[in-house]
């Protein structure tokens, strides 16, 4: 069966985007256990699945797509973007742990496969199948490096164009592919949401990929980048090491 472009796999044991992080390496029974509680579903992009400030009614399993989690600043109207989480991560799980509302809104950037286990179930799996630790405080560490390394990129960066510079230079580290004039990796995102990523205006982003355009620096079409002169982009950024 097919949704929104996905095949839709209930069964993990039979997953074709199965991998080595977090929750995919349960050993057979564990595994077993774990789908008994769990339901599938595929999303389409925007979807939000939990937002902000509420009360955790479970945990989600990325199985494959990519979502964003985002925080607002109340009254002001603010967002930004805290991470993009890709496939084989787990969402929400601090909050099933504690008992606390979300800390973050959790919304589909494009259609994506999830798994849901409500909290009562999950608590008890993880009750009755201790092994599983390793995995969930191997997800906290995931999550705590995570807003160690946005804190650096965002209070110690001197200025917008740093911060620009180093998201592109990370995303084409992990997704890059050499071309003939440089290295081309996918751009998923509008300006505002990059705005949003690195904690500036809209109307900043664009400017500012003007400039690196006019600049020679890198080209841009509707859904890639091309980085010609990485070097440069690397001289923007302040060593804060």
């Amino acid at each position: 069966m097919s949704r929104y472009g996905i095949e839709v796999c209930n069964d993990c044991k039979a997953c074709q985007w199965r991998n080595d992080d977090f929750f995919c390496q349960f050993d057979p029974e564990t595994l077993k256990a774990f789908d008994s509680v769990t339901f599938t579903n595929v999303y389409p992009d925007n979807a939000v699945l939990y937002a902000e400030g509420e009360k955790p009614q479970g945990l989600f399993i990325l199985c494959y797509g990519q979502v964003k989690l985002t925080i607002s600043a109340s009254g002001s109207g603010k967002t930004l973007i805290k991470r993009i989480v890709s496939a084989g991560e787990v969402l929400g799980l601090s909050s099933v742990l504690s008992g606390n509302p979300y800390k973050v809104t959790c919304e589909t950037v494009r259609p994506s496969q999830l798994k849901f286990v409500k909290r009562d179930d999950f608590l008890r799996f993880y009750a009755e199948h201790r092994e599983v630790s390793f995995n969930i405080a191997r997800q906290l560490i995931e999550e705590c490096e995570s807003d160690a390394d946005q804190i650096r990129a965002l209070g110690l960066a001197n200025s917008a164009a740093e911060r620009l510079a180093q998201l592109l230079l990370t995303w084409c580290e992990e997704s890059g592919s050499p071309s003939a004039s440089g290295m081309r990796f996918p751009v998923m995102m509008t300006h505002e949401e990059i705005s949003q990523l690195i904690g500036t205006s809209r109307e900043t982003v664009t400017r500012l990929l003007k400039r690196f355009r006019d600049q020679k620096i890198l080209t841009v079409r509707r859904s890639s980048m091309t980085l010609h002169k990485k070097d440069d982009l690397e001289d923007l950024i302040m060593d804060v090491g």
